[in-house]
């Protein structure tokens, strides 16, 4: 009963979250295989690329 509203929600548009958690999965991949970037900006870069 506790999610029933957004299951409900689901049903009636048909959208979920997953193009969302898709991005943040492949952002943690990239954060793991570059043992940590020198900046944010290059850490964005690659993110972006990646995604596009």
């Amino acid at each position: 009963m506790k999610w029933r509203t957004e299951i409900l929600r689901y049903f009636q548009t048909g959208l979920t979250n997953a193009r969302v958690e898709g991005f943040n999965r492949k952002c943690k991949l990239i954060q793991r295989k570059a043992y940590g970037f020198k900046s944010f900006e290059n850490y964005r870069l690659r993110a972006l690329y990646s995604c596009s």
